[in-house]
């Protein structure tokens, strides 16, 4: 039935986070530590030590600690990839499949980071990409189903 169906795309997406707060964004920047500017692959959300959710369906390809990226869960859904960052605690193991919306990890600010911050970094095919992009297409899919839901009453 419809409603089932809507139901199930809208919860096939999920923010990252419950509230999500941009504090830095995706490309040129001043680099927090040295000044220079420098080009940031990622986008850095708003995050203390709160629960981070898978935002799509997918397997978990890495689990791992790095001296830039601090605890990281790295996942596939499809041609895109997504690092979730600077986290405090992984909740997932490699070989993981995940379900949009599940717990991976509590947000923290390990490896090279001046604070508490979830550092989301996003692929298609191995290029770098802006996770804004990811981050409109649940608002998109997310607003579309309430819309054709509220239509069928």
């Amino acid at each position: 039935d419809v409603r089932r169906q809507l139901i199930r795309q809208y919860i096939s997406v999920s923010y990252p986070l419950k509230q999500i707060q941009v504090n830095s964004s995706f490309g040129q920047r001043r680099d927090p530590f040295t000044g220079k500017k420098r080009q940031h692959n990622g986008l850095d959300l708003q995050a203390s030590q709160d629960e981070v959710y898978s935002m799509l369906q997918g397997c978990v390809i890495e689990v791992g600690f790095d001296k830039r990226s601090g605890i990281y869960v790295t996942m596939k859904h499809g041609d895109y990839t997504v690092s979730y960052c600077h986290l405090s605690k992984t909740s997932v193991q490699k070989g993981d499949w995940v379900n949009a919306g599940e717990v991976i990890g509590l947000s923290g600010s390990t490896g090279r980071s001046t604070g508490e911050h979830l550092h989301l970094g996003c692929k298609y095919k191995g290029l770098p990409i802006n996770p804004t992009i990811i981050l409109d297409y649940i608002r998109e899919t997310q607003a579309e189903c309430l819309d054709k839901l509220k239509a069928i009453g």
